[in-house]
């Protein structure tokens, strides 16, 4: 696993370089920005043609301020560890973006004498205190590069210690100053940044049987008066997920469990580090090493964990890293690209991975015995699986992960057992054509009895020496591709079932009630949404509780998972299944629609102004926040007297987050719900000067496809 590391600076004609083609089943889909490669910019074309969209480049503190505070050159001076104008311009005019990773506590700053992992002194102080000297270098840092790095991770792996710190020489408590101070400074200068917490190994923990770094520190989260209010001092959380593909599902699940068992909502998971070091390289000095992998399985690693994290909702995935620079520790070579410029198998296979998997939805994660999707029952023994093992160990033999690309359907099984194992399956239409890992077309595939078979070799790669029972990267993967899956014929239906209460709107079902008002045709049809308490889950209770129809409107989907955690739609509220609170949430529909890059859409196609700068918040009490928030409301009484009616304003509205006059109407915009006072009649819309309606946060998720399409398709009952 790498240790703190110094950019490797190569001269910015280098970063040119010449490429090479990809496979042709590769070209045609452009990749998201999601996919990254660590320190692209050591060969920034390779690095743009395997499908990077984002690196991270690393700035050390003591190259910029190495003697003192008073230290602040922006001649780019030639030190290991400063990264250079020039080198961050040419990233971004390749297209990618570059997050910053903030690592090296120069020596006077430090409170001790370790050195580069020393918790700086005065961090207790205001973040704005001239001698909180790591406040000062965030806020300069973050005000020097804003425009150009505008996400920052804070640290490296300090859960990475035994009986010897090696990255972080504090507690959780100490680092948790450590966040919250660059938290603040960066967005005093820089309000819109990405903050993440610095990337968690996961692993030192668990082996030496300590509560998860990151559960420490968000409860040191909700233990402070003023994280709330500050989006408790991060925007996302970063896990590193070496060597067994399975950590890229697990790990970023568990992070999901941490932040939900805590109540704290909107934040992104990445894994900023991923893969599997090879064996069998000709290059390396040192080939042997636990949790290594051959050339072939290597690759085999780079379709398994990015469909993985996929599955488990991951924000940004990315490679570590792009060039061997020489190689880590014990003949560690990472690289997709070796020093002397020629291509290792693995990135063949990302590159594959990151323009075969863009621009997908729905991803859902199966295994043999697994229901599709599986129940969270199934996904809790997942994820509880390690307790007492080195590893996360495959919960079965074939492993499946299917997703929607526009109206294609994409398949990936692979065997994760030391047997080999035959995959099945069903045709669901369109074209297929079959690609190995590398990107390679293969036979087209028959299908007797409707089935597709697939003959998987099974996994060698028993590489944990702790465990020589559990194997890691699994055998090959099969890739499937069904090209107008979603657009070709229907197959021939059953006649259709008697019909279930015909002409009732809605009527009573075993656990809960079944809906057809929001069914697309006017209620009418057989058609429509149940909303039950099924798997233990209370949405009919919940839903009954929060004023049912009155209160947050029809139900407008079926139930869905995304990112593990069970989601349905009512016409004014995207309802979130809490496990570890037992109740149903509202989630803050319009905060992720921001989130989603829909601000410019809602307001073009639905009137709603962006959110104001709330960055006054930092600091304030919540009553306090609740109240500047409400201040906004005071410029028109109407739409204020229609917020502050509802019982449960803040449940059912979210705060108020802007005010703006929109030309037919005033409008407000809140984390759930928009607020319309109309200064003109609107015949089209049914309304008229002086009118105050409210706009349905569910049904305009929807419209921005922020909903998976299969669970808004009403069923019969």
């Amino acid at each position: 696993m790498p240790r703190q590391f110094r950019v490797v600076l190569v001269p910015i004609m280098l970063l040119i370089g010449v490429l090479v083609p990809a496979p042709a089943s590769a070209t045609a889909q452009p990749t998201d920005s999601r996919w990254g490669i660590a320190q692209a910019a050591e060969d920034t074309a390779h690095a743009v043609q395997a499908g990077a969209r984002w690196e991270r480049l690393v700035f050390h503190w003591d190259a910029y301020q190495p003697t003192g505070p008073g230290d602040w050159t922006t001649s780019d001076p030639n030190l290991p560890g400063y990264v250079p104008d020039a080198l961050i311009q040419s990233q971004v005019d390749a297209g990618l973006t570059v997050v910053g990773v903030i690592l090296s506590t120069p020596g006077w700053a430090g409170r001790d004498g370790s050195g580069a992992i020393a918790v700086p002194k005065n961090l207790n102080l205001a973040y704005n205190d001239p001698n909180n000297y790591w406040g000062q270098f965030m806020a300069r840092l973050a005000a020097r590069y804003k425009g150009r790095v505008d996400n920052w991770v804070i640290g490296n792996e300090p859960d990475m210690y035994d009986t010897v710190k090696h990255t972080w020489n504090g507690s959780v408590a100490d680092y948790y100053q450590y966040l919250k101070v660059a938290d603040q400074a960066i967005k005093s200068v820089n309000p819109t940044a990405t903050v993440a917490v610095a990337g968690m190994t996961y692993w030192f923990d668990h082996t030496y049987n300590r509560q998860q770094f990151l559960d420490a520190l968000l409860d040191l989260d909700l233990a402070d008066p003023t994280a709330k209010a500050n989006g408790y001092y991060f925007d996302a959380v970063d896990a590193h997920t070496y060597s067994n593909p399975l950590n890229s599902y697990a790990e970023a699940m568990q992070f999901q469990q941490f932040l939900t068992n805590h109540g704290i909502g909107g934040k992104q998971v990445w894994e900023t580090e991923a893969n599997v070091v090879p064996n069998n390289d000709p290059a390396s000095s040192h080939p042997d090493g636990p949790f290594r992998a051959s050339l072939d399985q290597q690759a085999s690693y780079m379709i398994e964990a990015p469909v993985l994290a996929l599955a488990a909702g991951v924000s940004r995935f990315e490679v570590y890293k792009m060039r061997d620079t020489g190689g880590e520790g014990q003949g560690e070579l990472y690289g997709l690209v070796r020093d002397d410029g020629s291509l290792r198998p693995a990135y063949t296979a990302y590159s594959f991975a990151t323009h075969t998997f863009s621009g997908v939805s729905d991803v859902v994660y199966s295994w043999t015995g697994s229901s599709v999707p599986p129940t969270a029952q199934q996904v809790s023994a997942l994820l509880s699986s390690d307790n007492g093992r080195t590893q996360f160990p495959w919960p079965g033999a074939v492993n499946e992960v299917t997703m929607r690309r526009g109206n294609d359907k994409i398949t990936v099984v692979w065997d994760a057992s030391s047997q080999p194992a035959t995959a099945t399956v069903p045709v669901s239409g369109g074209t297929p054509t079959v690609y190995d890992k590398l990107g390679n077309a293969q036979p087209a595939p028959a299908a007797p009895n409707g089935s597709y078979q697939f003959a998987l070799p099974p996994s060698t790669n028993n590489s944990d020496p702790r465990d020589t029972s559990l194997y890691l990267v699994g055998g090959s993967p099969v890739i499937l591709i069904e090209r107008g899956a979603y657009s070709a014929p229907a197959a021939p239906q059953p006649p259709a079932p008697t019909p279930v209460q015909p002409g009732v709107p809605d009527f009573a079902v075993s656990g809960g009630h079944f809906y057809r008002q929001a069914n697309g045709q006017g209620g009418a049809g057989q058609t429509g949404y149940a909303i039950t308490n099924d798997g233990g889950m209370a949405f009919w209770t919940d839903f009954q509780q929060a004023g049912g129809v009155n209160g947050i409107g029809y139900p407008a989907s079926q139930r869905y998972v995304q990112g593990g955690f069970t989601y349905q739609v009512t016409q004014r509220e995207v309802l979130q299944w809490n496990p570890a609170a037992g109740r149903v949430l509202f989630a803050n529909v319009f905060d992720q629609l921001a989130a989603a890059g829909k601000d410019a859409w809602l307001q073009s196609a639905r009137m709603t102004p962006p959110s104001r700068d709330w960055a006054s918040d930092q600091g304030k009490p919540w009553a306090a926040v609740v109240q500047a928030h409400l201040a906004i409301l005071d410029t028109d009484p109407a739409i204020k007297a229609r917020y502050l009616s509802d019982p449960d304003w803040l449940d059912h509205y979210g705060l108020p987050m802007a005010l703006q006059d929109m030309g037919p109407a005033v409008v407000m915009r809140g984390q759930r719900a928009v607020i319309q006072h109309w200064t003109v009649d609107a015949p089209a819309s049914g309304v008229h000067a002086g009118d105050v309606t409210v706009a349905l946060g569910g049904d305009i998720a929807k419209e921005a496809g922020l909903i998976p399409s299969a669970a808004m398709t009403p069923q019969n009952p």
